[in-house]
């Protein structure tokens, strides 16, 4: 049971190392959403933050599987952490602990990092329909009063009655 509880323990070191991976990208997003500039910024750079936080979603994914069936074979999947503390040698119970304690925290990290850039996110959606109203009313404005055709300096007419 030791050598595979240690399988165990090396699959969740990588998942938290992914996890912190995933978390570091979730902050460059939230800096980059949160200095966004309506009126000259790119989403450009956004992509490649969604592109890179995808695959390492992906391979934590395969990680957590890969945890899930250790654990069936251990025969703890199913169990609560005491009857889990109860079957485990202490240090490995500590060690399992913590890392689920770390993973847990960095996860909540990542939420609420997500939840700040969605917030910002609508913002910055106000402002842009705000400003393609704005440039709507400028337009009808302008068609309003522009002329078409050849230029009769003579004769206007308000075509917005």
């Amino acid at each position: 049971m030791a050598v595979d509880f240690n399988s165990v323990l090396a699959v969740l070191c990588q998942k938290l190392q992914l996890l912190q991976d995933i978390k570091a990208i979730s902050e460059k997003e939230l800096e980059f959403i949160v200095a966004f500039d309506v009126d000259r910024g790119s989403f450009a750079p956004m992509e490649g933050f969604f592109n890179s936080r995808e695959k390492l979603m992906l391979k934590a994914s395969g990680l957590e599987d890969k945890i899930s069936r250790y654990r069936r074979n251990i025969g703890i999947n199913d169990l609560t952490d005491g009857e889990i503390k109860e079957k485990l040698f202490p240090e490995h119970y500590q060690a399992y602990m913590q890392y689920r304690e770390e993973i847990t925290r960095i996860v909540s990290i990542i939420l609420a990092n997500d939840q700040k850039a969605m917030d910002f996110m609508k913002v910055l959606l106000d402002k842009t329909g705000t400003k393609i109203g704005k440039a709507r009313v400028q337009k009808k404005a302008f068609n309003a009063y522009t002329q078409y055709g050849s230029n009769q300096g003579a004769w206007f007419f308000d075509k917005k009655k």
